[in-house]
């Protein structure tokens, strides 16, 4: 199933859409009567990579994921946690976003960009509340260690006393790690730190676990420019990257409530 889930997320892609579109466009040109219909379809395809190059779909699509909840406030998390008499905070949780072990790099080279924003987001907070655990989350997909395990050594090397870090080693994805993560911080209130974009569906899956998750949003992906740039005038693949981001969060969303998760 967790196969099928990732290669039915590759399939529809809006790059691999786009792309599909083009190329059945190309097939009608090379292998029928039908030019003005091939030519549209692969009009169609081409006009779909230029509007996801210059961001006015994609910063839409992610944006709206990531306006769902406001940035940490520290504070706030202290007045619910008082509020359910749990303070202090007993639990700051990352959840891993993507990880290659490769053992002659650093443990930081290992760890995708948004992990280790992540990672470094859910130490801040961590060293915010004094006698919280850190637990981070991430298992091994035919890799050579878990995404926990190589979090954990960045985590020792910025300054995290190893007595404060529990790993979750199992999980696949996010599904996987509301299941793993509930026999650890049960019915307590608790941290939990991801991509903004990530978090509407992360929160979700972990809710209807019964557990309560403070949201921590970290490695936003849509920022506003401040004034115009050259590069706006120009289509760039990281908009097309954003693209994939939000569909693969509405296709996992999706896929969550068809699969009984949430």
């Amino acid at each position: 199933m967790f196969v099928l889930k990732k290669v039915i997320s590759m399939i529809l892609s809006p790059l691999a859409v786009s792309l599909g579109i083009s190329l059945t466009g190309l097939l009608v040109l090379w292998f029928s009567k039908h030019v003005r219909a091939g030519k549209i379809i692969v009009s169609v395809g081409l006009l779909l990579i230029v509007l996801l190059g210059y961001g006015a779909v994609s910063n839409t699509m992610l944006g709206r994921l990531e306006k769902q909840y406001e940035p940490y406030d520290q504070s706030l998390t202290v007045t619910i946690l008082k509020s359910e008499n749990q303070f202090p905070l007993r639990y700051v949780v990352v959840l891993g976003g993507g990880h290659t072990s490769i053992p002659i790099l650093p443990a930081t080279a290992q760890l995708s960009d948004r992990t280790l924003i992540r990672l470094i987001d859910g130490i801040l907070i961590y060293r915010k509340n004094p006698g919280s655990k850190l637990v981070l989350s991430g298992g091994s997909i035919r890799d050579l260690s878990t995404e926990a395990d190589t979090m954990a050594q960045v985590a020792a090397q910025l300054g995290v006393n190893s007595e404060d870090v529990i790993l979750e080693t199992r999980s696949k994805d996010t599904g996987d790690q509301a299941v793993y993560l509930e026999s650890i911080v049960h019915s307590n209130p608790f941290v939990l730190v991801t991509s903004a974009y990530h978090l509407p569906r992360a929160m979700s899956l972990f809710r209807a676990r019964g557990m309560n998750p403070i949201p921590a949003p970290s490695n936003y992906e849509v920022r506003p420019p401040m004034r115009t740039r050259l590069a706006a005038f120009f289509p760039h693949a990281h908009n097309i990257r954003k693209a994939e981001l939000a569909a693969h969060e509405y296709l996992g969303t999706l896929w969550a409530m068809l699969s009984g998760q949430t």
